[in-house]
């Protein structure tokens, strides 16, 4: 059984140093990522500043439906989303405006197991996805739902 936590743990360190790169070459149309969940440019309004913030998110496709989660919790950049519902998508080096609806968990908890589920079952992947969700190879609905509280889910229209 996963071990809870009350918290999902702050980025790894490396991570704020390639964003500037990752942002970089996303704008210039380099795909980053798996075909199924490729890498975007977020660019959201500061919630205060009303600036411009941009951030290389990953990506889930299901059902047609295109979704960010928020795999380090409560980041600047999901509550400047959150108070924005719309942002606007650089990929493949094209920009558009997307209207953002936060998914409630019970809604949320299945669109994050399809995303992970196949990655907790990988023997390569799922070390890492631990890190950072309290998933196990077994977890329930219900274990994705809870974990969902920790992880917001957008829906990206």
């Amino acid at each position: 059984m996963a071990t809870k936590l009350a918290a999902p743990p702050r980025p790894p360190f490396i991570v704020p140093i390639l964003n500037p790169l990752v942002r970089r070459l996303i704008r210039i149309g380099v795909r980053m990522g798996p075909r199924s969940s490729p890498m975007i440019l977020l660019t959201i309004p500061g919630r205060r500043s009303g600036l411009p913030r941009t951030t290389p998110v990953n990506t889930f496709q299901r059902n047609g439906r295109w979704y960010v989660f928020g795999t380090f919790g409560e980041t600047m950049w999901v509550r400047n989303l959150r108070a924005a519902r719309g942002a606007t998508v650089t990929q493949d080096g094209r920009r558009r405006a997307v209207t953002a609806i936060e998914l409630s968990s019970e809604d949320a908890g299945p669109v994050l197991r399809d995303a992970l589920a196949p990655l907790i079952g990988s023997r390569f992947a799922a070390p890492i996805v631990r890190r950072f969700y309290a998933l196990h190879a077994g977890s329930t609905a219900e274990e994705y739902v809870s974990e969902v509280r920790h992880h917001p889910v957008f829906e990206l229209r």
